[in-house]
């Protein structure tokens, strides 16, 4: 192999490992600090405290008080624990509490375990004929119906 073809190779190593870690890095990973508090992780890899809404569920989009259009796209990721066979019920709210559109937010991943798992949503609706805000309400999954398994966040919208 010539100096030529070696120094191809070489860059094009390169290039796919810049991609690949560009790529990781723009993803929210959940952060892992061992016992003896040694940090295992990059700064770059703390998701944007306002999207964490609690131990179980981070959301990417939309964030409180974010003005968004139909369809709305819900992206995140949740604990496994939020799901049950990889899906949890999300709903959306005009100013009154009253329900404009519910959907389904479906892991895109081996939802089976205790770490953060994206998921998306999708729902589509009517912009309320009142007011101009909402609530978009994600719900843990309770295939049980026990209260004591309920458990969802809320975060305030806009409608445009």
């Amino acid at each position: 192999m010539n100096k030529t073809n070696l120094k191809i190779l070489t860059f094009i190593g390169l290039l796919v490992l810049s991609v690949w870690f560009l790529l990781n890095k723009t993803q929210n990973t959940p952060v892992t600090v061992p016992e003896n508090d040694e940090v295992v992780f990059d700064e770059s890899e703390i998701p944007v405290e306002e999207n964490i809404l609690s131990d179980m569920l981070v959301l990417n989009y939309p964030t409180s008080g974010e003005v968004v259009t139909s369809p709305l796209i819900v992206t995140g990721s949740a604990r496994g624990g939020w799901f049950f066979e990889g899906s949890f019920p999300v709903v959306l709210t005009d100013w009154d509490g009253l329900i404009i559109a519910e959907g389904v937010a479906q892991a895109e991943g081996e939802w089976m375990t205790d770490e953060f798992v994206p998921f998306t949503a999708e729902l589509t609706y009517t912009i309320p004929a009142y007011g101009d805000t909402g609530s978009l309400i994600l719900k843990k999954a309770n295939p049980s119906g026990l209260s004591e398994n309920d458990d969802a966040v809320e975060i305030t919208i806009n409608f445009r």
